[in-house]
């Protein structure tokens, strides 16, 4: 199984509706995510996320994918930074 991909909220722009933080944190492992500390998640911005996980294998070093929504009105943009972990054992609570 690949190493898992650690997405990281690095940066929100005005209010999330999902209610993301910086610094809240998951783990994409296979096709299961999971997350770290918390139970929020998004449908529409992980769509930008898995749409750009594959991405990682051409570059070393972390990349940055922002939700869709512009963070205008009552949303929030969500900056997300991905990373591959070189090992599993990452806390998994």
């Amino acid at each position: 199984m690949p190493a898992p991909t650690k997405i990281r909220v690095a940066d929100v722009r005005g209010t999330c509706n999902a209610r993301f933080e910086t610094e809240d944190a998951f783990y994409l492992e296979g096709i299961g995510l999971v997350p770290q500390g918390h139970d929020r998640t998004c449908c529409v911005a992980f769509a930008s996320v898995i749409a750009n996980v594959g991405r990682l294998k051409f570059v070393a070093g972390p990349i940055y994918v922002s939700c869709p929504d512009p963070g205008t009105g009552a949303g929030g943009n969500v900056l997300f930074e991905l990373v591959r972990e070189e090992s599993d054992e990452h806390d998994r609570r």
